[in-house]
């Protein structure tokens, strides 16, 4: 409900955001396909209080990764350089689906 959201967007505010301490890669081809341009995706996970990944060259922490593919995640997508490397260490691969879902719930669930 709409209450619910707006609840858990002020629970939220107290960790940085719905994704505060979290760091996203978006794969190539997300961007335009079926989602935004890459400016304004690029601006919607930054305002989850999201790292944004520019590479997966170096990753902080793994398990505090998301790798953003598209809906459904296409193999060159999933092929990309430290794709498969970083969810080996325990990364998690979602679709836009799921981070479109998780900024309009306000709720972190995978």
């Amino acid at each position: 409900s709409m209450k619910e959201t707006s609840e858990n967007g002020r629970k939220a505010q107290f960790s940085g955001g719905v994704l505060g301490g979290w760091s996203v890669y978006i794969c190539s081809g997300v961007a335009g396909n079926q989602a935004p341009s890459s400016k304004e995706l690029h601006l919607v996970v930054e305002a989850t209080g999201a790292t944004l990944l520019g590479d997966l060259k170096k990753v902080a922490d793994p398990l505090k990764t998301i790798v953003i593919t598209s809906d459904p995640s296409t193999q060159s997508q999933l092929n990309e350089c430290g794709v498969a490397r970083v969810e080996g260490l325990g990364a998690k691969i979602l679709p836009t689906s799921w981070l479109f879902d998780t900024i309009i719930t306000q709720t972190f669930s995978t």
